[in-house]
C-alpha cells in the first residue's frame, strides 16, 4: 500500500513536472506580432437639399389650352449638392391616396428648368404619358418619374412644375367630375462616381 502511494505521488510530480516544462516551453517559443499604426475608413459627405415655393392650388378648375396652363404661377424648386461628390437624382410626382381624380389622362403637366429668371422647358405632357415609378411616400397611390439628372459638387438645379385639367377634357370624360387631385414632388437623390 505504502508503495502504491509512493507511485502514484511520484507519477503526480512528474506529470505536474512534464506540464510545466511544455508550458514554459510554449511561452518561450510563442510569437505575438500587433499591427503598429491602425486601420482607417473614411466617408466622404453626401447630403441634398431642397428648397420650395409656390404649392399649386387650383380651386374650380377647368379644361385650357396649353399657352393659358404655361401661364400660371408655378411651383418651384431647388435642388443643391452641399458636398464635394457627385450626386444623380430622380424628380417624382407621387398622386396621394387622398386623390379622387382618376384619369391621368386629364392632367396636363409641365416641368421645366431654370436658370435666372429664364425657364426652359423640358417636358409638357399629359399626367398618364410620364414613366411611373417606385413610390416613396407611405400616403402615395402612384409616383410618376417627370425628370432625372445630375449634380457636380456644390452645385444647385431650379425646376419650375405646372399643372392643370387638360384641354380635352369635357363633360363625358370619366374619373374628373367632382374630382380632387393631390399630389407631392418628391427627389431621389444617389451618390454617383461622376458625371457621365
Amino acid at each position: 500500500m505504502e508503495k502504491k502511494k509512493r507511485n502514484i505521488l511520484v507519477l503526480t510530480v512528474l506529470l505536474i513536472g512534464v506540464v510545466a516544462i511544455i508550458g514554459v516551453s510554449y511561452a518561450l517559443w510563442s510569437l505575438n506580432l500587433i499591427q503598429t499604426g491602425q486601420n482607417d475608413i473614411a466617408s466622404s459627405c453626401f447630403n441634398i437639399t431642397f428648397t420650395e415655393k409656390n404649392n399649386i392650388s387650383l380651386q374650380k378648375a377647368y379644361p385650357i389650352i396649353d399657352e393659358d396652363g404655361k401661364k400660371f404661377t408655378p411651383y418651384e424648386f431647388t435642388i443643391t449638392n452641399t458636398c464635394d461628390s457627385y450626386a444623380s437624382f430622380n424628380v417624382n410626382l407621387e398622386v396621394l391616396n387622398t386623390t379622387t381624380l382618376t384619369n391621368n389622362d386629364a392632367v396636363k403637366v409641365m416641368i421645366s428648368s431654370k436658370t435666372g429668371a429664364t425657364e426652359t422647358e423640358i417636358n409638357t405632357n399629359l399626367l398618364s404619358s410620364y414613366k411611373t415609378t417606385t413610390k416613396t411616400l407611405d400616403n402615395a397611390k402612384t409616383s410618376f418619374n417627370l425628370t432625372t439628372g445630375y449634380l457636380n459638387a456644390k452645385e444647385s438645379k431650379t425646376y419650375t412644375l405646372r399643372l392643370w385639367l387638360d384641354e380635352n377634357v369635357d363633360m363625358n370624360t370619366k374619373g374628373v367630375q367632382n374630382a380632387k387631385f393631390s399630389s407631392k414632388v418628391v427627389v431621389t437623390a444617389s451618390y454617383a462616381e461622376e458625371i457621365p
